[in-house]
């Protein structure tokens, strides 16, 4: 007896997944969530066909007559993360969820001391921690860093010398275990870091900031994160966040989770053999890539978000202003005092990309004033159609910025209120140099002079050459 899995077209908009729950009859049912009360079913057929085949990979599941996969325990995989997506609320995730895990964050903290565990560690989570600091600045890095250690030291628990599982809690300064956390006295802090409660911290203007960026992600990107976290015994929401948004690449994901199992690296101290050792982290770096490999297919094969959520996803871009990730510009092409195709325009245009691609990617949104008002791109820029618009835009950034930085953007268009606006969604392309000839012309330099542009905060500056060097130097390291 086994399950096979078939994507059936339901009333020519939904792809649904049947199941095959009777072989020797060829039954077929709708298969649903865990919870029984919705259908695992996509407009999107090819990331349908995706959890298809992932669902084959855990083998044969058997499923009973309610269309619910009768396991226990579902291995992680892309119905794993569907399940969450259906059950969890976004809300629920960013307020309720969202504090507690950036308070608790190992990535934030190094649980050894002394080598050569304490360097072991430390060689996996200092890239991690880089890109936590890169994202959201180094006061806010600092400041959730010294409260992951107090929350670590205040929650320690120990057994007893009989092993007993019961909870035990210990007060630094009385000298003595509680018991339990509630009788904690505020004044007896002395634990390394800084203390703070969970609902003074949803109120900081460090929770204010992680929110803002968290906030920016869709639902499928919020499903995988939050499915990655549990999964991973709740270890690390950040890490979760930085694979999942681009911002670091799936190898330093890895060896960030392996820097905070436990399992991994005690399991080091106990081996002696070279080989033993080889074998030990080979396979728990595998396991980490399968998670993490199914959960970056999850968010391409699932992007195609309804016009909806698109929409709801770029009024919230233009609400948070300009940024270190987000710039406005009311015309790619056009001077708005004179009406005509202006070469400044155009090279302002190109910089926030340049700026963008040096820093961690973003967002430039045309057709939108400095001030957050939509004007759209039909009146006050030199538009066309979208075909004729796109092709113009990637011909000058081709130009500027070269082949690379252009297969790192992607162009869309959405109308909010009837206005259309362009998102040019820019990805991270280090060391990106804008050499705009024409600009060069008219500003009287020497035509094949290169800028190295960089976004900080809400502004794009120009960075000379021993500032380019040594900023290059340190994001490389």
């Amino acid at each position: 007896m086994f399950s096979e899995f078939i994507c059936v077209e339901k009333d020519g908009l939904y792809f649904a997944v049947y199941a095959d729950h009777d072989p020797d009859n060829q039954k077929y049912i709708k298969l649903c969530t865990k919870d029984g009360k919705k259908f695992v079913s996509h407009k999107n057929e090819e990331f349908v066909n995706f959890l298809i085949s992932d669902l084959k990979r855990l083998g044969f599941p058997d499923v009973d007559n309610n269309g619910i996969i009768d396991e226990e325990n579902i291995p992680f995989s892309a119905y794993y993360i569907f399940n969450n997506q259906s059950i969890i609320k976004r809300e629920t995730i960013l307020m309720e969820l969202l504090p507690i895990a950036i308070l608790n964050d190992r990535i934030l903290i190094q649980t050894f001391n002394g080598p050569p565990l304490e360097m072991h560690q430390l060689d996996r989570l200092i890239p991690v921690r880089n890109a936590v600091e890169k994202v959201f600045g180094k006061e806010v890095f600092q400041n959730i860093t010294e409260y992951a250690w107090g929350t670590y030291y205040k929650n320690m628990i120990s057994s007893d010398e009989r092993g007993s599982s019961e909870e035990i809690y210990f007060d630094y300064k009385e000298g003595k275990e509680i018991s339990s956390k509630e009788d904690f006295v505020q004044e007896n802090w002395e634990g390394p870091g800084k203390e703070i409660r969970t609902e003074d911290f949803i109120n900081s203007s460090e929770f204010n900031e992680i929110y803002k960026e968290f906030d920016l992600l869709n639902d499928d990107q919020l499903a995988v994160i939050i499915s990655l976290f549990f999964w991973n015994e709740k270890l690390s929401i950040l890490n979760a966040y930085l694979l999942i948004s681009g911002t670091i690449n799936k190898s330093i994901y890895i060896e960030g989770m392996l820097g905070i199992n436990h399992e991994v690296l005690d399991g080091l101290f106990m081996l002696s053999e070279k080989k033993d050792i080889n074998r030990h982290l080979s396979q728990a770096y595998s396991l980490y890539n399968d998670d993490a490999s199914i959960s970056i297919e999850y968010v391409e094969k699932i992007s195609e978000i309804s016009d909806l959520e698109y929409e709801r996803f770029i009024k919230k871009l233009i609400a948070n202003h300009e940024n270190k990730t987000t710039e406005l510009k009311t015309s790619f092409f056009r001077c708005q005092r004179s009406n005509n195709k202006d070469i400044e325009v155009m090279h302002e245009a190109v910089k926030a990309i340049a700026g963008l691609q040096n820093a961690s990617g973003g967002h430039l949104l045309i057709g939108v004033n400095d001030d957050g008002e939509m004007l759209g791109i039909q009146k006050v820029d030199e538009f066309k159609n979208k075909d004729i618009y796109t092709q113009r835009i990637e011909q000058h950034i081709g130009k500027c910025l070269g082949q690379t930085s252009l297969s790192k953007i992607i162009i869309r268009f959405v109308e909010v209120n009837k206005k259309i606006i362009c998102h040019i969604e820019v990805g991270n392309a280090l060391e990106t140099f804008c050499q705009d000839r024409a600009y060069n012309k008219k500003t009287r330099n020497p035509e094949d002079n290169s800028i190295f542009y960089l976004r900080q905060n809400n502004m794009t500056v120009a960075l000379n050459s021993e500032q380019t060097f040594h900023y290059l130097k340190t994001v490389n390291n």
